[in-house]
């Protein structure tokens, strides 16, 4: 049996529930004599559009990664579910340089053979977002399409502040749900993100956390950034649409830093 009951048979323990997303279910799972794990599993409704649920690609991700400290460890797949050793520590606490220097590891990484492709518009991902939405008026503020030109590397695909969890002074990955392989700013946008640094901490990055998350990283060379603050705003849109009422002042900052990277300089 695959299913959750045969599962919970199979691998045994104490499983206590943790805060999922909208379209998988997670434990921490207290395996006496063995390191605690985490079981992630589809609850086969939909995905977000921005974000795919793709328990083949998490798989494929963890077991390229195995070791290096990027990723949990993977430790079994089963059809409807991806089990994975927990990363115990805190949740990221504003460390920039730390989460900068995870994030230019895993894109120097080559990423491996069969994970989804990233789009290179995000302007058109964007508009496939709200194609899904009642209210579509963010159309007004579709900024020039300006596709993403970097070289394809590893994207961990949803690097916000709550998918890293610190370890003595060092960042790491999890909640893996949509690695894809694409330009590098694909994550660092979601990182810096002023819609995720408010739902993940309360509050957007200022100049001076940018700039040390940017010294600590390096160069990248898209600056392609408009698009990208309007797919997230788009996503926003979505969500509050989902009944997500903590996307809302989301939406706003995002809104807020599209309209300053569209602003003549």
């Amino acid at each position: 049996m695959t299913g959750l009951s045969g599962i919970r048979a199979q691998i045994g323990g104490r499983w206590t529930p943790l805060s999922g997303g909208l379209s998988h279910h997670v434990w921490r799972v207290a395996v006496p004599g063995a390191p605690d794990l985490t079981v992630r599993m589809t609850d086969g409704t939909a995905a977000p559009p921005l974000f795919a649920r793709d328990p083949d690609a998490e798989w494929l991700a963890l077991t390229a990664l195995e070791g290096t400290g990027l990723a949990p460890r993977p430790v079994r797949r089963y059809p409807h579910a991806v089990v994975a050793e927990y990363v115990a520590g805190t949740i990221w606490d504003g460390d920039f340089p730390a989460a900068a220097a995870t994030l230019r590891a895993l894109h120097a990484r080559k990423a491996p053979k069969g994970l989804p492709e990233a789009p290179r518009c995000a302007v058109e991902a964007g508009r496939g977002i709200l194609m899904h939405c009642k209210d579509r008026s963010l159309s007004a503020a579709m900024p020039d399409s300006s596709p993403l030109t970097g070289p394809e590397v590893f994207l961990h695909g949803d690097p916000a502040p709550g998918n890293i969890v610190m370890q003595r002074g060092q960042a790491h990955l999890i909640d893996w749900q949509c690695p894809s392989r694409g330009p590098a700013l694909h994550d660092v946008a979601m990182f810096l993100s002023p819609a995720m640094q408010i739902l993940g901490r309360g509050r957007v990055a200022t100049s001076a956390e940018c700039e040390a998350f940017h010294k600590a990283y390096g160069p990248i060379p898209d600056t392609a950034i408009a698009p990208l603050h309007w797919r997230m705003a788009c996503h926003c849109q979505w969500r509050i649409e989902q009944g997500h009422e903590a996307y809302r002042p989301a939406l706003q900052a995002e809104l807020t830093a599209l309209a300053q990277s569209t602003r003549p300089r």
